[in-house]
């Protein structure tokens, strides 16, 4: 059948399951919005293009499919790349569209020219840089087969963003185009796996004593955490998270070990000391889930399993490996243990084990003191989360306070710890609430990401998506002034922040606000909150922004090898001076990391 070519790519979306578009419209795109306007496919129209990619890996880890990120020609693509670059650093996928000026005009010097021909730089190649690949329509004809090839790469063994280029020129054109199903044209089951390599998994866990489950963040996509908890509760065998894992697994669960990250737990650390064989699924091994990397930490005993060969041994040598849908491999590897005859494995109870090896870290959230530290608020939240709730959290001190002190159930929380991009938890819980409805959905963020993606708050009620934004308030790039302070004796340079006044931001907004300064506020604000956002009411759900104050002078534990990795950040010679090094010291020896 004959159709223009930007209802061609509509189809071809749509036909990929495509719901969502997150990103801002501009004038290179009116005829694909032409197109779009009257498709299945729900545009979002974001405060910044940022927060597009953000919103898209959020959705694509809670509604296991891409979405459709887009940006117009120019400075609107340019600012779609640190949302991009998350999500490649995430291993997710994502289907992004740009257009470029019309092929008779690039390099002309034409409005927002972005083709890299004249005096203008080329998008494509930027975009080269953070996708799994980037093709530029030459052929319009070709746009069919352009956007088969690029999901086939986007959901193929290790997922991430795909990009497509197209001259605004060619959206009007008219293309003979013949509708495929997916099916046709890109294997759709992928549950491949090497079944010799599963019966030397379960064998090697056969004769181990103490093994241990180390879930990466690649275990999100697709959601193994189902066989995660099936091998883990069949088998008695904990299981540890990086960071960006937490929320695949049950806090809540006998057999929850921590998270293994520099600001982690320390039982996490002590199971994988104390761990004969170690099972790795979906984890790449980075430098804050390796204490830096820390020589011997996984040596002689890592089973590494993963969805491709990349990271195989790259830090640490493994005994054995396999590659491969993660679900499947370890679906069958239970079959395999149960046909060798498995039993529970650890007689120590590994909630107690936890528990005591945690005791510092559980001390600190019974602090009553005020103004409220962030490690009580957290025990609070995690208290009061409804069991349908899940936080998206965000990066700085809330977030490495949030690894230690916040307890969630299974999909109750998502953050990701690889890109380090501040904002994300502000706008990535849009992604999550569209992805998930039936969900409460929680921002949690530090003022100072507040003030780079705020006003998503603006697309959420712009789109009527209840959210719940809790602002830790404190007036500073908290972790970058504890690295100030630590290591350069009490220097706070550049570290703080203006903040508005939280209370007249939310008033121009039809949500609710309460400003929390101590434990009983924080009960009343969340529990109105909660009971105002819910889904379950008969009026229409409602959003909430809460300001929680908090202490701005607490700090973290600071582990020896975190130590290692400020100092590898700057060359400092008077750090032993620091009475703040010294108060950190004091903490990690009662911590005994």
């Amino acid at each position: 059948m004959e159709m223009k070519v930007a209802d061609v790519i509509v189809k071809c979306l749509e036909t990929e399951g495509i719901e969502y578009a997150f990103g801002i419209s501009g004038s290179h795109y009116l005829a694909f919005f032409k197109a779009l306007k009257d498709s299945s496919i729900k545009f979002i129209s974001v405060k910044h293009e940022s927060a597009a990619g953000l919103m898209a890996l959020h959705y694509a880890r809670f509604a296991q499919k891409p979405a459709l990120i887009m940006g117009t020609a120019g400075p609107g693509a340019t600012n779609l790349i640190t949302g991009i670059a998350e999500i490649y650093k995430a291993n997710l996928p994502c289907f992004v569209l740009t257009p470029i000026v019309p092929t008779d005009l690039q390099g002309k010097n034409a409005f927002q020219d972005d083709s890299g021909q004249g005096n203008t730089y080329s998008i494509a190649d930027m975009m080269k840089c953070v996708t799994k690949k980037s093709i530029t329509c030459i052929h319009p004809e070709n746009i069919p087969l352009y956007i088969r090839d690029l999901f086939r790469h986007s959901l193929h063994a290790r997922k991430g963003p795909v990009h497509l280029l197209v001259p605004t020129n060619f959206f009007e054109t008219t293309i003979n185009y013949l509708p495929l199903s997916p099916e046709q044209y890109r294997n759709v089951n992928d549950r491949n796996l090497d079944q010799e390599s599963v019966k030397s998994i379960a064998k090697a866990l056969r004769q181990s004593h103490k093994p241990l489950l180390f879930v990466g963040h690649r275990a999100w996509y697709p959601n193994i955490s189902a066989s995660i908890k099936n091998l883990s509760q069949t088998f008695g065998i904990p299981v540890v998270l990086s960071a960006s894992a937490k929320g695949l697994y049950d806090e809540y669960s006998p057999f929850f070990g921590g998270i293994m990250d520099l600001y982690g737990h320390r039982s996490a650390e002590v199971l994988i000391k104390q761990s004969d064989v170690i099972i790795s699924v979906g984890e790449e091994f980075g430098e804050f889930a390796t204490n830096k990397f820390e020589p011997g930490l996984f040596d002689n005993k890592l089973i590494q399993i993963d969805v491709d060969g990349y990271d195989i041994g790259r830090n640490y040598p493994v005994r054995t490996s396999t590659c491969g849908h993660l679900g499947a491999i370890l679906d069958n590897v239970i079959l395999e243990m149960k046909n060798l005859h498995c039993t529970s494995f650890y007689k120590e109870d590994i909630k107690l084990l936890t528990l005591k090896e945690n005791t510092a870290s559980l001390q600190e959230m019974e602090d009553h003191g005020l103004p409220l530290k962030p490690q009580r608020v957290l025990k609070e939240l995690s208290d009061l989360l409804p069991e349908n709730a899940a936080i998206i959290g965000d990066i700085g001190a809330n977030g490495y306070f949030s690894l230690r002190n916040l307890k969630v159930r299974e999909s109750g929380y998502s953050i990701a710890m690889l890109n380090y991009t501040m904002g994300q938890g502000m706008a990535g819980a849009l992604g999550a609430k569209l992805a998930s409805p039936d969900k409460i959905i929680l921002s949690l963020c530090g003022d100072g990401s507040f003030l780079m993606n705020g006003m998503e708050i603006a697309t959420s009620c712009q789109y009527k998506i209840p959210i719940i934004w809790i602002i830790f308030a404190n007036n500073q790039y908290g972790a970058v002034e504890w690295a100030q302070k630590l290591l350069y004796n009490d220097l706070a340079y550049c570290t703080s922040i203006f903040v508005p006044d939280l209370e007249k931001f939310a008033g121009s907004f039809p949500l609710d606000y309460y400003k929390v300064t101590d434990i009983p506020s924080l009960r009343l604000g969340f529990s109105s909150a909660i009971t105002s956002c819910g889904s379950s009411q008969k009026s229409a759900p409602k959003s909430a922004l809460i300001e929680v104050v908090i202490d701005s002078g607490e700090m973290l534990p600071l582990k020896p090898r975190a130590v290692k990795f400020i100092q590898d950040i700057c060359d400092v010679h008077e750090y032993k001076a620091s009475p703040y090094l010294m108060q950190s010291f004091k903490r990690m020896l009662r911590e005994k990391v």
